[in-house]
C-alpha cells in the first residue's frame, strides 16, 4: 500500500511539473487535459487507501470495539460462540455476519440487544446471527429509530419488553427497514404492559419471509401513519392467556394502508387478523380490503418452529408471492416463512 501511494504521489507531481510548464508556455490545451489527469489521479489517491475490509471477530472480543473500529463497507464476521453485551450500529454502513444460530449476541438485560438509531440506511446490515437475552422499554430484540437497515436470516428469541416489540420495535416516519428471512420465536413481555413481536409506529418497514412463532402477544402491530408491507411472513401460534388473554396474527391500527399479502397465519390466541375494530378469526374471510389478498389460513407444518424449518406437506410450501422475483433458491414458487424466498439460506 505504501508503494501504491508513493507511486501516485510520483505521477501527480510529475504531473503538476509538467502542466506549469507547458501552461507558463501558453499550451492551454496540453495544460488542461493534464490537469483533468491530475485531477483523477488525486481523487484516486484520496481515496485509494480506503478498501471494505472483513474484520474476524471472536467470542471474548467486543462487537461493540469492532464496530467503533470500523469504516463504512467493512464486513464484521463473527465466529461461533457466545458474544456478550448490547451493540450500536453508529450509524456506520456495515455488515454484522454471523453463522446463523450459532452465532449468538446476548443482551445484557439492560435495553435492546441491538439499535439503529443514527440514521442507518440499506447498507447497514445485521446477517446470520442469533439474539437473545434483550430487556427493555421498546424493542428487546432490536430496536430501529428513524433508520432505515437490512436485517436478514437471523434468529430473535426469548428477549423481553415493557412497552414496545418485544421482538423488534420499528418507530419514525423515516423508519423503513427491510426485515427479512428471520425467525422471531418467544419473545415475551416484562412487567403488566402488552409489547407485540414486531411493533411498528410510524414507520414502514417490509416485513418479508419471516417465521413469527409463539410469542405471548400479536405476531405484527402496526399504528401509525404507516405503508408497510407485510407478505409471505408465517405468523403462528402467538398469545397467551396468562396475565389477561391476548395475542392476534396481525393487528392494524395504521392511518394509512398497510399492504398484507400472501401470509399464513394460523392458531393464533384471539384471532387472524383485528381491523377497523373487528376481528377475523380466518384471514381469507376478509373483504373489502384491496390491499389484503391472497392471506391463507392453514397448518404450517413445522418441522422445527423454532427454526423455522417446515415439512413437505405445509401449506406454505409455494404459496407466496408467485412473482419470479419471490423465488425461492431453487427456482421454484416463493415457500412462505423464513425459509422461502431468494435469500433464504
Amino acid at each position: 500500500m505504501r508503494l501504491y501511494t508513493f507511486f501516485l504521489n510520483s505521477i501527480c507531481l510529475k504531473l503538476l511539473l509538467s502542466a506549469e510548464w507547458k501552461y507558463n508556455n501558453m499550451d492551454f490545451k496540453y495544460f488542461t487535459t493534464k490537469m483533468k489527469t491530475l485531477s483523477s489521479l488525486l481523487l484516486l489517491l484520496a481515496f485509494g487507501n480506503v478498501q471494505a475490509q472483513d474484520v474476524q471477530v471472536s467470542p471474548g472480543q467486543s462487537i461493540q470495539a469492532a464496530i467503533d473500529n470500523a469504516s463504512d463497507g467493512d464486513t464484521l464476521l463473527l465466529s461461533d460462540g457466545t458474544y456478550l453485551g448490547n451493540i450500536n450500529f453508529s450509524g456506520k454502513a456495515i455488515t454484522i455476519r454471523g453463522n446463523g444460530r450459532n452465532s449468538i449476541i446476548q443482551g445484557d438485560g439492560n435495553g435492546s440487544v441491538v439499535r439503529f438509531d443514527s440514521g442507518e440506511t440499506a447498507d447497514s446490515v445485521l446477517d446470520s446471527v442469533r439474539i437473545i437475552g434483550g430487556l427493555a422499554n421498546a424493542g428487546g430484540g432490536i430496536y430501529v429509530v428513524d433508520s432505515s437497515p437490512t436485517i436478514i436470516r437471523n434468529a430473535i428469541e426469548r428477549n423481553r419488553a415493557m412497552s414496545s416489540g418485544s421482538g423488534i420495535c420499528v418507530r419514525g416516519e423515516n423508519a423503513n427497514p427491510l426485515i427479512s428471512n428471520n425467525v422471531i420465536f418467544r419473545n415475551t413481555r416484562s412487567g403488566s404492559g402488552d409489547p407485540h413481536a414486531i411493533q411498528i409506529i410510524n414507520g414502514s418497514p417490509v416485513v418479508i419471509n419471516n417465521t413469527i412463532v409463539r410469542n405471548d402477544s400479536n405476531g405484527v402491530h402496526l399504528s401509525g401513519a404507516t405503508e408497510s408491507v407485510v407478505m409471505n411472513n408465517i405468523i403462528a401460534f402467538n398469545g397467551t392467556t396468562r396475565g389477561f388473554r391476548r395475542g392476534r396474527g396481525i393487528c392494524d391500527f395504521s392511518s394509512r394502508d398497510v399492504t398484507i399479502a400472501y401470509n399464513l397465519i394460523r392458531d393464533n390466541e384471539i384471532s387472524a387478523l383485528l381491523r377497523n375494530g373487528r376481528d377475523y378469526n380466518r384471514i381469507r374471510r376478509v373483504s373489502g380490503a384491496a390491499n389484503i389478498f391472497n392471506n391463507i389460513d392453514g397448518d404450517p407444518r413445522f418441522r422445527r418452529a423454532r427454526r423455522g424449518t417446515i415439512r413437505r406437506r405445509s401449506r406454505a410450501v409455494n404459496r407466496g408471492n408467485p412473482d419470479s422475483q419471490f423465488a425461492d433458491t431453487d427456482g421454484s414458487r416463493n415457500d412462505i416463512g423464513a425459509t422461502g424466498g431468494p435469500d433464504a439460506r
